[in-house]
């Protein structure tokens, strides 16, 4: 019988005012969703969200307790890295044809808050 992957959110990160950070499982991959504001003045925000295999996903993350930077690529186009420095830092590109885009952040969390259960 094979095992089966809890689905739910295992990390997320709330804006003070509104918007979130979101690691969640979803069967065999994990998605990572983002909508946060960029300028509330002019009601701009970031959102984007990208799904990446389990299997990959979970083993950059146990090289980054050894490691001070891992990257990893997305099930479709884009990728994500993450690096350990005082803090942890996420780094979410995303591209289409027409457009790359690059969002960087600082985790409030630990490696072990970003392996799914």
């Amino acid at each position: 019988m094979k095992a089966r992957n809890v689905t739910g959110a295992f990390f997320v990160m709330r804006h003070p005012v509104a918007g979130e950070i979101k690691f969640e499982s979803v069967d065999d991959a994990i998605r990572i969703s983002v909508s946060w504001p960029f300028d509330r003045s002019t009601g701009e925000w970031i959102r984007v969200q990208n799904t990446f295999p389990r299997k990959r996903y979970c083993a950059a993350i146990q090289r980054l307790a050894h490691a001070n930077k891992v990257m990893i690529r997305a099930t479709g186009f884009g990728k994500v890295v993450f690096v350990r420095e005082p803090q942890l830092i996420f780094e979410l590109t995303d591209w289409n044809p027409s457009m790359r885009t690059l969002f960087q952040f600082s985790l409030a969390g630990t490696v072990r808050d970003l392996t799914p259960r």
